[in-house]
């Protein structure tokens, strides 16, 4: 019910399908290989990790790999030491944000530095109690990069009364997609979570902003202390009680008691990821509920008003009732804005939704775009598609526990325990299935 509870609190409050939901777990704590997902690069191609070590590279050339990460731990942070490079210096799509496995595209434009490579890039595997790290290399021109994802995913325990249903739930994902909304995730799950903070620095509250991420973990073992100590403006003992690893709440605490404005602690201490991390999800907020809204509220088929993306102006428009009339779009076709500081909120049938949740969180006026240390026409694309529709969607029925779909790394190495196939999905109906499903998010 609490989990229930934040996804309403972010507009994830509505489905496509009106059908029945299957329910099943994902145990990608226990499994990491349940959740699988691939870089899809812009020649269409699946990145996955073929082979173990990097080989040799000129330090003047770009450099280009395929980074195998299973487990938690920081990724960056593990590369930029492997590497021997500056964190800032990577070049890497959004991490997974739960436990799992990951196949991304690393890219340094400027190559590697001219040091001895250190053991990971010949051996190509780090292993420790937190996560499995790989690299392996790929043959890619200096252009390619990520451009959608290929997801695997499985749900385990699932209802054998469920499963019969589940033909037409799939053929109906595959057919109108579900709702594009942004996962729980990048809402943050602390006791203050990520709009919060970002609701704060739209505003120009510079000083709410540092209260709240100084304050922000006071239920949590290692940094309650510190937490609590801040919460009174005790910027000394706050400090001696943080944790080692706090280099940006430590940054932080120490501007504040250096006597520096908030505003130039923030920028001080706050990388531009964490600027767009927290302005980024008072945007995402709006849009899922805006989203949510639009769904619930009016026929799912395009509206005179809803807009859609011109691709020869490169620019949202408004769909017209002509075009309504000759169906010329389908709901997959539409898209919602998505809300910067201190910019209007481009008209949409979404507009007066987003602008209540920006009136709610952000009563104030937004701050002046010179205040913020990155540029806000890069802080999110301008528009999100309403409706996901996966390509090269498939799945299948299997009975048993155990690794179900194998990873790049347990191929390279067969000392891994191998998949046990199920049977197929027709014979499979009995208690403990497990439901696979893989498909490319475009």
């Amino acid at each position: 019910m609490a989990l229930r509870a934040l996804e309403a609190e972010v507009g994830l409050s509505c489905f496509l399908g009106a059908g029945q939901r299957l329910q099943g777990q994902l145990r990608s704590q226990k499994f990491p290989m349940d959740l699988q997902r691939h870089d899809v690069l812009r020649s269409g191609e699946v990145l996955h990790l073929s082979s173990l070590g990097t080989g040799t590279s000129s330090p003047s050339k770009p450099f280009h790999c395929a980074v195998y990460l299973r487990g938690s731990g920081s990724l960056q942070e593990r590369l930029a030491q492997e590497l021997q490079v500056p964190k800032a210096a990577l070049r890497l799509g959004p991490r997974l944000r739960q436990p799992g496995v990951s196949v991304q595209l690393l890219s340094l434009p400027k190559g590697l530095p001219d040091k001895p490579p250190r053991e990971t890039l010949t051996s190509g595997l780090l292993q420790d109690e937190d996560a499995t790290l790989a690299l392996g290399h790929t043959d890619l021109a200096e252009d390619g990069r990520s451009v959608a994802h290929r997801f695997s995913v499985v749900l385990r325990g699932l209802n054998p009364r469920e499963a019969e249903l589940l033909e037409d739930r799939v053929e109906e994902i595959r057919s109108n997609g579900f709702v594009n909304f942004f996962e729980l995730a990048l809402f943050g799950l602390a006791e203050v979570r990520h709009f919060e903070v970002g609701a704060c620095l739209w505003a120009g509250r510079w000083s709410d902003a540092c209260r709240l991420l100084l304050t922000a973990n006071r239920r949590s073992s290692q940094l309650a202390p510190a937490s609590q100590a801040f919460a009174q403006d005790d910027y000394e003992r706050g400090l001696e009680l943080l944790p080692s690893g706090c280099k940006g709440l430590r940054s932080l605490a120490m501007n504040l008691l250096l006597k520096r404005s908030a505003h130039e602690a923030l920028v001080k201490s706050l990388s531009r990821a964490d600027w767009s991390r927290y302005l980024g999800a008072v945007s995402r907020l709006a849009w899922n509920r805006a989203a949510a809204l639009r769904l619930q509220s009016l026929p799912l088929k395009p509206q005179p008003g809803d807009l859609v993306f011109d691709e020869k102006a490169g620019e949202p428009r408004p769909v017209t009732a002509k075009e309504v009339h000759e169906e010329r779009w389908q709901l997959r076709d539409l898209v919602l804005p998505l809300p910067r500081p201190s910019q209007a909120v481009p008209f949409s049938g979404g507009r007066l939704s987003m602008e209540a949740v920006l009136r709610e969180l952000c009563p104030e006026e937004d701050a002046a775009p010179e205040l913020f240390p990155l540029k806000l026409e890069q802080l999110l694309p301008k528009v999100r598609p309403l409706v996901a529709v996966p390509a090269d969607f498939s799945w299948d029925l299997a009975e048993g526990d155990g690794i179900r779909v194998p990873c790049d790394l347990s191929r390279l190495q067969p000392s891994e325990p191998p998949r046990t196939r199920g049977p197929s999905a027709e014979a499979a109906r009995h208690s403990g299935e497990d439901f696979q499903r893989g498909g490319a998010d475009s």
